[in-house]
């Protein structure tokens, strides 16, 4: 199972597809991810169109770092747009 624009929580109905953070959904058994970035200066930023989603990648990979840890026999698929 996954979701589309998994992080984008932010931006009333114009940008907001999900009501779950990115560990809430690995947790519900969510394990396909459609990430949208943006470069911002030195960071990769997550947005849906032109809306700032408040996490950086780098946060969304502890994340998944800290569930695959916790989870060894899990695995996570990721889709990534810039």
């Amino acid at each position: 199972p996954g979701t589309h624009n998994s992080c984008a929580l932010y931006g009333t109905f114009l940008a907001q597809c999900q009501s779950w953070t990115i560990n809430y959904q690995l947790n519900a058994g969510i394990r396909y991810f459609d990430l949208r970035l943006r470069l911002n200066e030195d960071k990769l930023e997550l947005q849906h169109g032109p809306i700032y989603q408040n996490i950086e990648f780098s946060d969304v990979l502890k994340v998944f770092s800290d569930f695959l840890n916790e989870n060894n026999s899990e695995f996570i698929i990721s889709l990534f747009f810039i």
